[in-house]
């Protein structure tokens, strides 16, 4: 059984320069740094700009609005292999990050977006990523992280790292923000 962890912050930018900072491989580098740092391997390069994969029209049925289920209409996601390295310096294996952007459901907030990386490594059958994305009413964006860990007996020490690597992901994105706000770059 998977290991969840669950994180929420309220970024302090609109949600649609938001929603452009996610979809930037040069976002997840930024926030994740120095940290956990990522080489691509498979492709050996980011794109400027995760591709959006078009999900199937299908209706939606009771299934696809379970909060904790992977929505029906998803498209099948892109896939990445990278290597990982803690502190840049301490190599952590490969892993798959896998991108796809599932189209919000009935049981999500009004105006939601979603990213996932359905993605699995070296030391990690499911890293079940998700990431939650709200408009505000005054300006801001709610962000949540959620991630879904199975690594057999090593689940628990790769759980407590989770919690450490988002807190710290989600303080990058509020530095980034204000970056953004002050009229910074990216």
């Amino acid at each position: 059984m998977p290991w969840r962890v669950e994180i929420d912050c309220i970024l302090d930018i609109p949600m649609d320069r938001a929603w452009a900072l996610v979809r930037q491989p040069r976002t997840l580098t930024y926030i994740s740094a120095p940290l956990l740092r990522f080489r691509p391997i498979d492709p050996p390069r980011w794109p400027e700009v995760w591709p959006k994969t078009e999900p199937e029209t299908k209706p939606e049925t009771e299934s696809d609005t379970a909060p904790d289920r992977a929505r029906a209409e998803e498209a099948p996601g892109v896939r990445y292999r990278v290597a990982m390295a803690f502190l840049g310096l301490v190599p952590m294996g490969r892993q798959w990050i896998v991108v796809s952007f599932p189209r919000a459901g009935a049981a999500d907030p009004p105006g939601a977006r979603l990213v996932r990386d359905n993605g699995s490594g070296d030391l990690v059958r499911m890293w079940d990523h998700w990431i939650i994305m709200v408009p505000r009413s005054d300006g801001r964006t709610e962000y949540r992280d959620r991630v879904d860990i199975a690594a057999g007996v090593l689940t628990p020490f790769i759980w407590a790292f989770a919690q450490v690597f988002y807190r710290w992901r989600q303080r990058r994105w509020r530095a980034l923000c204000r970056r953004e706000k002050a009229g910074g770059p990216a």
